[in-house]
C-alpha cells in the first residue's frame, strides 16, 4: 500500500503543474459537474476530467461535428460527459486541447459561448483526429465546455483538457476585417485560427473551402486594376476577394488547387481585378487544407490613365461666373478637381466616372478657355471640345 507521504507528494506535484482536480463523489456516483447547471469553473491550464459514472442529461448536446475543406463532415457522439465553465479574464485567443490515454478516439471537447440564456456552439475537437482547437474570447466573456466520452468507444474514466492563451486575433470575421491602405504590405501570423467551416467558403468550396482564415478590407483610391499578392507567405496560403457587403460569390481568385490536383504553389497566390475609385473589397486569407503560418499581403493598384474631357455643356457662359457646366469624359473620380483656363471651379459634383458638374468661376475678361479635370492619375490633355467661352 502506498504511504501517506507518497500520496501527498503525488497530489502536491499535480497541483504544482496547474492540474484542476475535482472532488470525487461516492463510489459509482455521477461526477459533481455531470449536469450543465453544475459546470465546474476552471481557468487557463490543465484540467483532469473525471468521467467515471458520467451521463448525458436530457436536453444536453450529444454530438460534436467536425468538417474538412471538401465539406465532408465527421460526427462524434458522446454518451457520457461533464461540464466546465470558463470566463476569459482578457481579450485573447484561447488554445485548447483534449487528450486521453487509451490510444484511440475516445474523448471529445465541445465549446459553447453563453448568449443570454442559451448556448452558441463555437468549436469542438476529439482526442484522435483534431485534438487542438482555438476560439476568440473577449475580456469577461463566458463559455462552457463539455468534455465527453465518445459513444461506441471503450469506457473512458478520465480525459485531460488544456486551455492556454495566445495573442488575440481580432480579424477572423468579415465584420472585423483589418483595413489595408492601397498600396501597402502587411503580415499576419494565422496560427490560432480555428479549423471551423464557416461561410463564405472561398473560390472552390466543393473540395477546397478556405478555413483557418483572417480578413482584410481594401478601398480603391482611384479607378484601375487592383492586385492582391500573397506570394511572400511562408505556408500553403490561399485567398478569395469579395465585394464589400456582398459575400455571395468571390470576384477574384488565385489558382486554388484541390486534393486531386494538389497545391499550385505559393508563387501562384496572386490575382488582379478591376476596381472603381471608392469601391471596397474584402479579402479572405486562409490555408490550403488547414495550413497556417505567416501571411504576407501586398495590395497595389496600377497607375490609371489620366482623365479625358470629351465635351462641355453648355460651352458658353458669362464672365461673372456661376454657370453650371456638365463635363463628359473618362476617368473621373469623387475627388476630381476642375479648372477653367487654370482658375479652379467654385464647385464640383461627382456624378459618375464619365460625368462631372462644375460651376464656372469668375474671370476678368471675355475669353475662350480650356476646361481640364485633374485626378490622382493626372490632368486631362487639351481636347477640341474641352472648351468654355466666357462672354461679357
Amino acid at each position: 500500500m502506498p504511504s501517506q507521504r507518497r500520496i501527498a507528494l503525488a497530489v502536491g506535484t499535480l497541483l504544482a503543474v496547474g492540474l484542476t482536480i475535482l472532488p470525487a463523489g461516492a463510489a459509482s456516483a455521477t461526477p459533481v459537474n455531470d449536469d450543465l447547471a453544475d459546470a465546474a469553473p476552471i481557468t487557463l491550464g490543465w484540467t483532469v476530467a473525471d468521467l467515471t459514472g458520467a451521463t448525458v442529461e436530457a436536453g444536453e448536446p450529444t454530438t460534436c461535428v467536425e468538417y474538412d475543406p471538401d465539406l465532408s463532415s465527421y460526427f462524434y457522439p458522446t454518451d457520457a460527459s461533464v461540464w466546465y465553465s470558463f470566463t476569459s479574464t482578457s481579450t485573447q485567443t484561447v488554445h485548447g486541447a483534449i487528450t486521453d490515454y487509451q490510444g484511440e478516439p475516445s474523448a471529445s471537447a465541445h465549446v459553447f459561448r453563453r448568449v443570454g440564456g442559451s448556448l452558441e456552439s463555437i468549436t469542438c475537437a476529439d482526442s484522435h483526429d483534431r485534438s487542438n482547437f482555438f476560439f476568440h474570447a473577449s475580456a469577461g466573456e463566458q463559455f462552457v465546455i463539455q468534455v465527453g466520452s465518445l459513444a461506441g468507444a471503450p469506457p473512458l474514466d478520465e480525459a485531460t483538457l488544456f486551455l492556454g492563451s495566445l495573442p488575440a486575433i481580432s480579424n477572423t470575421t468579415p465584420q472585423t476585417a483589418t483595413p489595408l491602405a492601397v498600396p501597402s504590405t502587411t503580415s499576419q501570423w494565422t496560427y490560432g485560427t480555428d479549423d471551423e467551416l464557416v461561410e463564405p467558403y472561398g473560390c472552390q468550396p466543393e473540395d477546397g473551402a478556405i478555413m483557418n482564415d483572417v480578413w482584410f478590407r481594401v478601398t480603391a483610391p482611384v479607378t484601375g486594376p487592383v492586385t492582391v499578392d500573397l506570394t511572400g507567405s511562408d505556408f500553403r496560403v490561399t485567398f478569395a476577394v469579395y465585394r464589400d457587403q456582398d459575400l455571395s460569390a468571390p470576384v477574384a481568385c488565385p489558382p486554388i488547387g484541390s486534393p486531386v490536383d494538389g497545391y499550385p504553389g505559393t508563387q501562384a497566390a496572386i490575382t488582379t481585378f478591376p476596381a472603381s475609385a471608392g469601391e471596397s473589397f474584402l479579402i479572405q486569407v486562409g490555408g490550403f487544407y488547414f495550413g497556417t503560418g505567416t501571411a504576407v499581403v501586398t495590395v497595389s493598384q496600377a497607375p490609371s490613365a489620366p482623365p479625358t474631357v470629351a465635351r462641355t455643356s453648355p460651352a458658353v457662359g458669362l464672365r461673372a461666373g456661376g454657370t453650371v457646366v456638365t463635363i463628359t469624359g473618362t476617368g473621373f473620380t469623387p475627388t476630381a478637381t476642375v479648372a477653367f483656363g487654370g482658375v479652379p471651379a467654385t464647385a464640383v459634383t461627382y456624378v459618375s466616372p464619365t460625368t462631372l458638374r462644375a460651376t464656372a468661376p469668375r474671370v476678368a475678361s471675355p475669353r475662350l478657355v480650356e476646361v481640364m479635370v485633374t485626378t490622382a492619375a493626372g490632368t486631362s490633355p487639351k481636347a477640341l471640345l474641352a472648351k468654355f467661352l466666357y462672354l461679357r
